[in-house]
């Protein structure tokens, strides 16, 4: 039986603890789903626990498009792992290692579960974790192996879309320690499936180059401390180096950092001020949704206030306290307030008749406060919103520029 390294000697094999071998068997007749027949089919034993009966996994046709299977991702050679060092675990002592990992990286909860199952997350010695549930150990780097389904190749990450650059005018403020900056709608934060090109973090790489940003939260992501979805535009906070990574991201946890956002929803709204605490989660069965599940979803509380009611639709500034995926279009959706021109939850109330088509959800961070890393000052900023912004604010009659010249409209 041949080698597995000498058959794919690129590769960095990260195998669970309790995989004895991997073995390569002639493949039947490759399925419908193949794009071309392999000669090779995986067969993985796994080593019983003590008094058990031996068992083995089913087979898996070597299959390049299913190149999220376990035996798949094993065996495809990976990106550059994210490096974690014992110092940004510190402050998730008593955190779930899923929890703190999200954290740390910004991915999600669910995909770090997958990576962790998988045995792509390892200590500095080689040594495979595999319970999601236990604290992180604290006296050893932690290594995450990116899939390569999951990464963008280095030379669109080199390449940076040049052609699609950042004004210098969106660049609000930046010094040793960080980037404040003021994004525009339809830009994705980084790469992600379907989306490899033209991400902020490549024009971030080709504006500063890979060594003026943190890599804390992985190659594919650099500097990035927190995110916007794509079609939310305004204010977002870039890391320059590690260090600076892991304090602003013990802001964020602690939940020291100020976000305000404005939003344009539907509907006359009762109250002028008022919170939201709905525990959100996955949509039971609407995968591609959040929502507000009591008793099953994860803590979230939002505070908005009512700035200016028109006769369709009101100019709202909500503050989220905590970060869940599409936290502040869950909770007003659930309030019957959804955000205009959001498709995913506003439904037929995401457009308003007589008016022009909404693009997208109109949501726009427009303040942001933190601490500086390196000096502990609290600084505050603000970002005009954007022009598809301000003319559906001027076709309902809503004043904005007088609004957001109001001293503090917190």
């Amino acid at each position: 039986m041949p080698n597995l390294v000498s058959l794919f000697p690129t590769s960095s094999l990260l195998f669970p603890r309790n995989v004895r071998s991997l073995v390569l068997l002639p493949a039947p007749p490759c399925s419908s789903h193949c794009a071309f027949p392999l000669p090779w089919v995986v067969l993985r034993h796994f080593e019983p626990a003590s008094g058990s009966r031996p068992h083995t996994a089913s087979l898996l046709h070597f299959c390049p498009r299913l190149p999220t299977s376990p035996i798949m991702s094993a065996i495809l050679p990976p990106s550059s792992p994210t490096v974690i060092s014992p110092e940004a675990l510190q402050p998730f002592a008593r955190t779930r290692l899923d929890i703190a990992l999200a954290r740390i990286t910004g991915r999600s909860r669910t995909w770090i579960q997958r990576q962790i199952k998988a045995g792509r997350l390892t200590t500095s010695e080689g040594v495979p974790l595999l319970s999601c549930a236990e604290p992180p150990p604290l006296h050893t780097t932690l290594h995450l192996a990116v899939p390569c389904d999951a990464a963008p190749s280095s030379a669109a990450m080199e390449e940076g879309e040049t052609h699609n650059r950042l004004p210098d005018s969106a660049f609000l403020y930046e010094d040793d320690h960080l980037i404040v900056l003021n994004k525009p709608p339809g830009l994705v934060v980084h790469p992600a499936s379907g989306h490899f090109r033209g991400t902020l973090s490549q024009l971030l790489l080709a504006r500063y180059g890979p060594q003026s940003l943190s890599t804390r939260a992985g190659s594919d992501r650099p500097g990035i401390v927190h995110r916007l979805d794509a079609h939310t535009s305004g204010l977002l906070l870039i890391a320059r180096h590690d260090h600076a990574h892991a304090l602003l991201a013990a802001q964020f946890a602690s939940r020291s950092v100020e976000k305000h956002y404005l939003a344009i929803v539907h509907g006359t709204l009762r109250h002028p001020q008022g919170r939201c605490e709905g525990p959100i989660g996955r949509h039971p069965t609407q995968r591609k949704k959040m929502a507000v599940l009591p008793g099953a979803g994860r803590p979230a509380l939002t505070d908005y206030r009512l700035l200016h009611q028109s006769p369709q639709a009101a100019l709202l500034l909500c503050r989220p306290h905590t970060g869940r995926t599409h936290q502040i279009r869950v909770h007003l959706a659930h309030l019957g307030h959804p955000i205009l021109g959001d498709a995913l939850y506003a439904g037929r109330r995401a457009q308003l008749p007589d008016l022009p088509p909404i693009p997208r959800q109109m949501l726009h961070a427009y303040r942001l406060a933190f601490d500086h890393p390196a000096d502990s000052r609290r600084l505050t900023f603000t970002a005009s919103p954007p022009e598809d912004f301000a003319n559906l604010a001027y076709d309902l009659q809503i004043p904005l520029n007088t609004i957001l010249e109001r001293p503090h409209p917190e």
